[in-house]
């Protein structure tokens, strides 16, 4: 895990983009909510949600796919009991989409267990060691961010902390220590 650098790091320095690469892939495994639908499964029951009784021509276009996707998709999640598809009374060419009481429970659980997913990985750290680990993602990222810019790989890009604001790594991304 160690290696030398452009910037004359002595070889034994540790890869830091390594640790937080692992750090990432870990909590992301460990720690995912658990779904009975695809994530594409979601974002349709979401839609229907927002607008239940909408049109499959009107969900089509709003999720941006083809009719024969949003069948097969449709499909799924009615063969899962999440939404039903009914003809509309006034046009018998229309189908229109409605979800169910157990597609709205999918929606509210799967809400429930995703508020904080990564809750465990801090428990190890005490307070300060957190407010330190933050610190230095911070310094971090605005290193990056400014050497990406300065050598033009972010060109055309910018972030809430060259505007005055904070970065992505901002408070209120993090935990509330206080």
């Amino acid at each position: 895990m160690a290696r030398a650098n452009k910037n004359n790091l002595a070889a034994d320095t540790p890869d830091v983009m390594e640790h937080a690469v692992r750090l990432v892939r870990m909590a992301r495994r460990c720690h995912r909510p658990k779904q009975n639908i695809s994530r594409a499964g979601v974002r349709l029951l979401t839609a229907v949600l927002a607008e239940d009784g909408i049109r499959t021509s009107e969900l089509a276009e709003l999720l941006d796919l083809r009719p024969s996707s949003l069948t097969d998709a449709l499909k799924r999640l009615e063969g899962g009991a999440f939404i039903e598809r009914k003809k509309d009374p006034d046009d018998a060419r229309v189908i229109r989409v409605y979800i169910t009481a157990k597609g709205r429970q999918e929606l509210e659980d799967l809400k429930a267990r995703s508020q904080y997913p990564y809750r465990p990985i801090d428990t190890g750290l005490t307070q300060e060691e957190a407010e330190i680990f933050c610190q230095l993602c911070e310094k971090i990222y605005l290193n990056l961010e400014k050497t990406c810019t300065e050598e033009g790989y972010a060109s055309g890009w910018t972030s809430k902390a060259g505007r005055g604001g904070r970065s992505h790594h901002s408070r209120r991304h993090r935990r509330d220590w206080s």
